[in-house]
């Protein structure tokens, strides 16, 4: 729907400066355009629509478009708008396929009349569909809808240089690129994913040139995609790098503890000591520094977490114990002071792990940690009885007793008192056989 809302202002906007332009050109008025008047109508009844289902109403236009467009050849900027349109609806409907052969033939008609906005918008929705959720368009076709949106994007800015096309050529590079960097997946052969992650690396490297004044995407997302391209092809110190230019940034959309962590995990085995030591100085510097930070409480459970990760029981139960109670989260609240109840188990504290286990159940019964705090609070006593029960054999199996004569001597005895158990349990049902 919102692909669709945002067509339609966009369509509005057009009619509006057509009927301006035609006006002052002394063309054809809009109501000698059939697609204009057609298109005029549709907006005004999607101002004002009856009462009822958007999706009657979507369908009864669908099919307005589709027939306007088949009984008339003529290739006008109004009937491409109504192209666009009638994709979105499409789109709307869940008819990919039919919406995606819509911008294929926006694409091609917006080609031939040289209307490179046009050519834009359609390439942009094709490269929406052509991705590998909707696995409508094959590998090979979906790589030449990448290539040529970014290229009629780059064409449209350079001949307009407007505000609009600059945006919209922003916008193709981050898409583009960002795609390329989240499809690169290990099962990808080797060749084939270097080559998309350099694509990604030079496309969002334009991205980041254009500046921060074009495009949806701030520029810390651009180096935030950067980045995570660099580390994807091995050059983890450069994607360090990038993460601490984004941390030093001033700007709202991304955490600058969650990119310093980020720029650890490039510099440092994660969960190692090294990790664990870049952790604890980016949180001493936050403090330093009188940081205000919503990342700092994860960031405190991912320092807990290299502790526990490297036996460091001892200073991940000091982490988890002062990170519970900070999080606006009581999911995460009950979760870090689950951990400090395992980290006090691990450590040899069975007793106080009881106690955190117990407090975890009482503060927040409803968590799925207060379930795991059950299983492991069953799991110490069940230990706990063993070790009893162990216990009652230590001073043979310490030499504290007569030695070797002694284990032999309990072992008889064990064997003897075991069958005349089951002596006494035969002679019981054979008495019941004969009675």
């Amino acid at each position: 729907m919102k692909r669709s809302i945002h067509s339609f202002f966009q369509m509005v906007l057009c009619l509006l400066m057509s009927g301006v332009a035609l006006a002052q050109s002394g063309s054809p008025t809009v109501a000698q355009d059939p697609y204009q008047i057609l298109l005029q109508k549709y907006v005004d009844e999607h101002r004002h629509p009856e009462p009822g289902d958007m999706g009657d109403f979507h369908r009864f236009w669908r099919d307005q478009f589709r027939a306007a467009i088949s009984g008339n050849d003529e290739i006008t900027p109004s009937r491409l708008r109504m192209l666009d349109e009638l994709g979105a609806i499409e789109r709307h409907l869940g008819e990919a396929v039919s919406s995606f052969k819509t911008y294929e033939q926006m694409r091609r008609e917006a080609e031939s009349i040289g209307e490179k906005r046009s050519l834009v918008l359609a390439l942009d929705n094709a490269f929406e569909l052509s991705g590998p959720h909707h696995s409508i368009a094959d590998d090979e076709q979906a790589a030449e809808i990448r290539e040529a949106y970014v290229a009629a994007a780059g064409d449209y800015a350079g001949e307009s240089k407007s505000d609009d096309a600059y945006t919209r050529y922003a916008n193709a590079l981050v898409s583009v690129a960002s795609a390329l960097v989240k499809e690169s997946g290990y099962d990808e052969e080797e060749a084939a994913r270097e080559q998309d992650l350099s694509r990604a690396i030079e496309l969002l490297s334009a991205a980041i040139d254009l500046g921060p004044g074009h495009g949806n995407n701030s520029l810390a997302t651009r180096k935030y995609w950067l980045a995570g391209a660099l580390g994807k092809m091995g050059r983890r110190e450069e994607a360090a790098e990038v993460y601490d230019q984004i941390a030093a940034m001033e700007q709202d959309n991304l955490s600058g503890l969650w990119m310093k962590q980020l720029a650890a995990e490039q510099r440092y085995k994660r969960n190692s000591p090294e990790y664990a030591n870049a952790l604890e100085k980016i949180l001493a510097d936050h403090e330093r520094d009188g940081g205000v930070d919503e990342y700092e409480t994860t960031l405190r459970q991912r320092l807990g977490m290299a502790h526990y990760k490297t036996g460091e029981y001892e200073k991940a139960n000091a982490v988890f114990t002062a990170a519970t109670g900070k999080s606006a989260s009581d999911g995460a609240n009950a979760y870090n002071l689950f951990l400090s109840g395992r980290s006090l188990y691990l450590g040899g504290n069975a007793e106080a792990a009881k106690d955190v286990y117990l407090e975890v159940i009482r503060r927040y019964p409803d968590s799925g940690s207060a379930k795991a705090a059950t299983v492991e609070l069953a799991r110490v006593e069940d230990d706990e009885k063993q070790a009893d029960f162990e216990s009652t054999l230590q001073p043979i199996d310490a030499g504290q007793g007569t030695g070797k004569a002694t284990r032999i001597f309990v072992i008889i005895n064990v064997i003897m008192f075991a069958g005349f158990a089951l002596l006494l349990l035969y002679r019981k049902h054979s008495f019941r056989g004969q009675g």
